[in-house]
């Protein structure tokens, strides 16, 4: 006669203490993950001010040799009270060195009309206006040769980063460093919701 032997086989699967656990690691992770996404979009944008006004300033360098014109770089106050910068060339009967879209000519701007960025970030043109005359220097209003700074602050991460033209009109940006107490005051641009 035969006789049937039964194995019994260990149940495979995971207990309910198992699943628990690993329910709330995920969750603090989670929480981890949510509570880090905030300072990295801040500074995400912080980086971001940098980098349009490293461009703004190309553009004007650029737009100054190909165009043999002085193409100046400065903030000013769009009609919805925000500020921007913008790289353009002064016309005839606008006031020195500040946009004046009856009379001057737009070449870059940023914030664009309709850009949704995220934080605050102020900038600040150190020695008020950039300019770039037709052979690609950065010069003074009466045509001498000096570099341009732009600082830009992001006060809530404490950091600020300097945008600057050489004499020769090599543009530079520099690493992030700490807010200094002497940064100078100038244009807030403000684009998205302010903090």
């Amino acid at each position: 006669m035969m006789t049937v032997v039964k194995k019994h086989r260990a149940q495979a699967g995971y207990t309910l203490v198992e699943l628990m656990t690993v329910v709330g690691v995920i969750g603090i992770l989670a929480a981890l993950a949510v509570g880090f996404s905030g300072d990295f979009r801040q500074r995400n944008h912080f980086h971001e001010v940098a980098r349009e006004v490293f461009h703004t300033m190309s553009i004007g360098r650029a737009e100054a040799m190909r165009r043999g014109k002085t193409v100046m770089v400065n903030t000013y106050t769009a009609a919805n009270k925000e500020t921007r910068i913008a790289a353009f060339i002064d016309g005839v009967k606008g006031s020195a060195a500040t946009y004046d879209s009856s009379y001057d000519i737009l070449l870059y701007e940023y914030p664009a009309t309709g850009d949704d960025n995220l934080g605050y970030t102020g900038i600040s043109v150190t020695n008020k206006t950039i300019r770039f005359n037709g052979k690609g220097f950065c010069v003074d209003s009466d045509g001498n040769l000096t570099t341009g700074v732009v600082t830009v602050t992001d006060s809530d991460l404490g950091e600020e980063r300097t945008v600057e033209s050489t004499v020769a009109g090599a543009i530079k940006v520099s690493t992030p460093s700490a807010v200094s107490s002497s940064s100078s005051s100038g244009g807030e641009i403000s684009s998205g919701s302010g903090k």
